[in-house]
């Protein structure tokens, strides 16, 4: 396994990333782990990978509380799921 399938999977662990999002990482921790940058660049630029892959969690996390608090809301206020054709 490449250092890359290694830090990519870590991230996937970590932040629960989708299979599309890590694709779209990829070329840019090949980027980052290769000899392109200097070792202290490089730890600062996973350390803001890692810093983005947790914000992208949160934002994932957030956004699946709001939807579920306004599926309630909804069933509340018009007696209906928002996913349903009545």
């Amino acid at each position: 396994m490449s250092r890359t399938d290694r830090l990519l999977d870590e991230l996937t662990c970590r932040y629960a990333l989708s299979d599309r999002f890590k694709a779209q990482l990829r070329p840019m921790v090949e980027a980052i782990l290769s000899e392109r940058f200097s070792e202290d660049r490089r730890n600062f630029l996973l350390e803001e990978l890692a810093a983005a892959c947790q914000r992208d969690q949160a934002l994932r996390t957030a956004l699946s509380r709001l939807q579920e608090s306004l599926a309630r809301l909804t069933e509340t206020v018009l007696g209906r799921r928002p996913d349903s054709d009545a």
